[in-house]
């Protein structure tokens, strides 16, 4: 066994890597389509802030995926060329080269989940932040590509603000749109609802053609958007901005604004659960990377994987679809119900492999 480890260990290393890069550079080339009509028209220096953010939080989103990947490429390429035979002849135990892939990647697993909690948020806050105020700048328009849920969209409208109350909110900011184009901006400081209708005492109108400023209006009165039936959920920022230590409270805070606070109270409970999912596949790759045949191609390999990835991202998908609509304060069951079913596909793998060897 301790022969195996260190080089499983580099090769693991090196898949991984290579993996990422491979992720990561098709990332890019893919965000540099969409967004390179817009970057065009910024400086250089905000296109520049922006990635300085936005490729963590997408390095922070590929990495589950590309360490799946690894575990079953691995293991897939070892069993192929008959290493893992050659191991256990040597009297390794037939489910050790798995359980051994999936602890070397646990550091990495558990990194990744401690960063999610904490550096990727305020990266991802920031992020849109940038994407918010500075990719409006002469009517240059992102939303439309990428609409963060934690807007509300009323078309032609798209609207952001801060509530303090039910009927009390402030920094408003509403954006009218044409095909993705900006035709007016509207901010108002406060505004406070009265009937069906939300007033600001001070509202500033900005007119665009083309990307360009052409008129200016400050004025006083009903908003030109929402009503007594917009919801607020999600005004008080996208869970995914916040770290875990604020989720409850920002919850908490949301219930006080009448708004659904199901995002907030799922997403604290999907972070740790995300980690135990992660390591949960992790391993059920691993064991599957190992029943590949000897002689096996590489394709047939990367299609193991690559399944294990994609069980991977659609439960991931179901359990944040089900976070938001699941009565409120079974939020934990969404979150952990991922976890319970990545529990059986890795039992049915850990089963599968003890009897074909």
């Amino acid at each position: 066994m301790n022969r195996l480890i260190i080089p499983l260990a580099k090769h693991l290393i090196t898949v991984l890597f290579v993996t990422l890069l491979i992720l990561i550079s098709g990332w890019l080339v893919v965000d540099a389509a969409e967004m390179g009509r817009h970057m065009v028209q910024v400086e250089g220096s905000i296109a520049f802030d922006l990635y300085r953010y936005r490729l963590p939080v997408f390095l922070h989103r590929l990495a589950p995926v590309a360490m799946v990947l690894a575990a079953g490429l691995t293991l897939g390429q070892w069993a192929s060329r008959r290493y893992l035979q050659a191991s256990a002849a040597l009297g390794a135990e037939i489910h050790a080269p798995a359980l051994l892939v999936t602890l070397l990647l646990s550091p990495a697993v558990l990194f990744w989940g401690w960063s999610g909690t904490e550096s990727i948020p305020s990266m991802h806050k920031r992020q849109n932040q940038i994407l918010f105020k500075e990719f409006r700048i002469g009517g240059i328009h992102y939303w439309n590509l990428h609409q963060p849920t934690g807007l509300l969209l009323e078309p032609p409208w798209l609207v952001r603000f801060k509530p303090e109350g039910p009927t009390r909110i402030r920094d408003v900011e509403g954006v009218r749109l044409r095909r993705g184009e900006v035709l007016a901006l509207v901010m108002a400081p406060i505004a406070e609802r009265t009937g069906r209708d939300w007033i600001a005492p001070e509202i500033t109108h900005s007119y665009y053609q083309k990307g360009k400023l052409v008129q200016k209006v400050r004025s006083r009165g009903t908003l030109p958007f929402l009503d007594t039936g917009t919801s607020v959920s999600h005004a008080l920022g996208f869970p995914e901005e916040f770290p875990s230590h604020a989720l409850l409270d920002v919850a908490h805070r949301a219930k006080l604004a009448g708004s659904d606070p199901r995002a907030y109270d799922y997403e604290a409970w999907r972070r740790p659960a995300s980690v135990l999912l992660l390591i949960l596949t992790i391993l059920a790759a691993a064991m599957i990377g190992s029943r590949v045949p000897t002689g096996s191609g590489f394709n047939l390999i990367l299609a193991r994987s690559a399944m294990c990835a994609a069980i991977y991202e659609a439960v991931a998908f179901f359990g944040a679809g089900l976070g938001l609509i699941i009565p409120r304060g079974r939020e934990a069951i969404a979150a952990w119900l991922p976890v319970f079913i990545l529990a059986i596909f890795a039992s049915w793998a850990f089963a599968r492999l003890g009897r074909a060897r």
